[in-house]
């Protein structure tokens, strides 16, 4: 999972140094830092969170920065994002899963805002389960919808030199 914004500008103003140069600030001291906050808004109420690296590319006809989640903790944001189907667990290297059957996650499909989630109920212990699986969370869509307008005035006051 990462987002990646891409700026393709008509020849005659990319041309202008600049102009470049204002769009490639703008990218990576506004767009970057803006995707990263409304990231670090959907793991607020983690436990585990993951850390968040950016990337801005500068070719010839584009400018781009990209955002991803990074660290120990990437891949379990990426599973969040995307969902998971029903599934079994299974305790590693045999033994038991010991777990509370109640339980409120800490995200809601299309949300930016995250909570701690909170478990409930009596404790069981099992050899395995059928987990019932989860809807994809889609942060990445719901983050580049939340920035798309600044994104939008961002680059348009870079080009005005502003």
């Amino acid at each position: 999972m990462a987002i990646q914004i891409k700026v393709t500008v008509p020849d005659e103003i990319v041309n202008v140094a600049e102009v470049r140069a204002q769009i490639e600030r703008a990218l990576r001291t506004q767009t970057g830092p803006d995707i990263r906050r409304n990231l670090q808004k959907t793991v607020q109420g983690w436990k585990n969170k993951p850390s968040w690296s950016q990337l801005l590319t500068n070719r010839t006809n584009y400018l781009s920065v990209m955002v991803w989640a990074s660290g120990p903790n990437a891949n379990q944001y990426g599973l969040v994002n995307a969902g998971s189907p029903r599934h079994p667990i299974t305790p590693r290297g045999g033994g038991m899963l010991r777990f509370q059957r109640g339980y409120r996650a800490a995200t809601s499909p299309g949300k930016l805002a995250s909570r701690a989630p909170q478990r409930s109920g009596a404790h069981i212990s099992t050899r395995g389960v059928s987990h019932p699986g989860f809807e994809a969370r889609k942060f990445d869509e719901a983050v580049a919808e939340e920035i798309s307008l600044d994104f939008y005035y961002d680059v348009q006051d870079a080009i005005r030199g502003r």
